[in-house]
């Protein structure tokens, strides 16, 4: 029967109760289809710091015990191909926060003038406050101005901040505000970053015979002690991310979990390089009820792309903003088809008091880097340990050391590398003949897209 001949045929009241019953049917079919019945899922965002990609025992180094992030692991999906923009501490989380490269946050360094957000860039702090969510910070900030990162929650002690147990405090006292919206979580760990722990104040500390000494490095007594450092280091970033998920464990089922780093670690040919060392970050996704558990990808992601990934995984798409240069995931984690990206950029300019620019173009096999010319050699954090110091002693009496060396202070103008024959960039072909097209075409590209990024330094780059 029609709802036409229901009205006719019942009396007032019938006929109210009818088109209500309908109505409400109407909606209901309605908030189904569009999901929006559902409550939006909780965000929680760790973020390890200066930790390279691999440097988990899940990611391939088995020298490395790392459980709790192993056990993450096996619930969701680990990405072998995520990058940031930057192996800079400021600029990278910029690049996260914003959805945009460098050029266009206009977050280029690492001080409060480089460091800042240009103003009418959007922050993903700022639209997830506009989505009705409360939002939270724990541990390292490092975006400026301060103002345009407003959590409703800020707790950073930087004293307290790499013990596990401290965090876990934090992060209990941020659940249990009395709040029924939405959380955003951001807990920014301290570790790995120097100084890493003395080996008197770990209970089990690295035996140094039994860490893998990456192809970029020597192996030398030095190097390795150092590395075992580290490697205390992640372990106790392990314990700190245990904390936390035991914490948000009750949210389980309704939160959205990524970790991942902000760049590669302070080593030589990682931190504040653009080599995968330094660019190449871990990023492990959960999410119950919609990724995977146990999968992986090997699609190319962006600090860039976890902005609108975020926002449209809450089902607020309308909030993107339109000038960014990121693009969700979010079919990705889904399992659904999508048109991956085949290349990804990166650049370097401003250090502490310095600027040593650089720019890079990274596709599925080939890495080609564009070295400014600077006057003085190449000095960052990364040579203040045991590892530079080594390097620089073997120089003395290893002709490849002397060149490593030579590399990492004074940049060939130019370098392109096969991933696939010399993942470690060892062998820069740059000056072959063989390479010329191939460096050409991603020196095109580079060109090509800093352009589209208004950068200022490709004026600076002669034709």
């Amino acid at each position: 029967m029609r709802l036409g001949d229901l009205v006719r045929a019942g009396s007032g009241l019938v006929t109210i109760l009818v088109i209500a019953f309908v109505v409400a049917l109407a909606v209901a079919s309605l908030e189904g289809c569009s999901g929006s019945s559902q409550r939006a899922p909780n965000v929680v965002l760790l973020i390890s710091d200066d930790h390279t990609f691999d440097d988990l025992s899940c990611c391939g180094n088995a020298s490395l015990a790392t459980p709790a992030l192993d056990a993450f692991r096996a619930e969701g999906m680990w990405f072998t191909h995520a990058f940031t923009p930057t192996a800079l501490c400021v600029p990278s989380r910029a690049a996260l926060m914003t959805g945009s490269y460098p050029a266009r946050s206009g977050v280029t360094g690492f001080d409060r003038e480089t460091g800042r957000v240009a103003d009418g860039v959007a922050t993903l702090v700022e639209l997830m406050q506009q989505a009705g969510y409360r939002t939270g910070l724990v541990g390292k900030g490092h975006l400026y101005p301060v103002w345009r990162y407003a959590w409703g929650t800020y707790d950073f002690d930087n004293r307290r901040v790499r013990e596990p147990e401290a965090l876990r405090e934090q992060v209990s006292a941020f659940l249990g505000a009395d709040d029924e919206r939405p959380f955003f979580l951001t807990v920014a760990f301290n570790d790995p970053h120097r100084p890493f722990p003395r080996r008197t104040e770990v209970d089990e500390p690295q035996n140094p015979r039994e860490v893998r000494v990456p192809p970029y490095l020597f192996d030398t007594p030095k190097i390795r002690a150092e590395l075992g450092l580290y490697y205390d280091a992640v372990k106790r970033l392990d314990r700190g991310v245990r904390a936390v998920l035991e914490e948000i464990a009750p949210h389980r089922e309704e939160t959205i979990v990524f970790f991942t780093a902000d760049h590669g670690a302070s080593l030589p040919f990682a931190k504040a390089t653009l080599y995968d060392a330094g660019i190449r970050v871990p990023l492990l996704v959960r999410w119950p009820g919609h990724v995977q558990p146990g999968s992986r990808s090997d699609a190319f992601v962006s600090f860039v792309d976890y902005l609108p990934t975020l926002l449209e995984a809450m089902g607020r798409r309308d909030l993107v903003p339109a000038e960014i240069d990121g693009r969700s995931f979010l079919p990705v984690l889904r399992g659904e088809p999508y048109e991956a990206r085949d290349r990804v950029f990166a650049s370097d300019t401003h250090h502490i008091g310095a600027a040593y620019p650089k720019r890079a173009v990274r596709t599925r096999r080939f890495k080609y880097i564009y070295n400014y010319p600077v006057e003085g050699v190449f000095e960052t954090e990364a040579q203040s340990g045991s590892t530079w110091s080594s390097i620089v002693e073997h120089a003395k009496t290893n002709p490849e050391a002397q060149a490593r060396r030579r590399q990492y202070e004074v940049r060939p103008r130019e370098e392109l590398y096969d991933l696939e024959r010399d993942p470690a960039e060892l062998v820069n072909l740059a000056g072959r003949p063989r390479f010329a097209a191939r460096r050409a075409a991603l020196a095109g590209s580079l060109r090509a897209w800093m352009a589209e990024q208004g950068d200022p330094w490709l004026a600076e780059w002669p034709e």
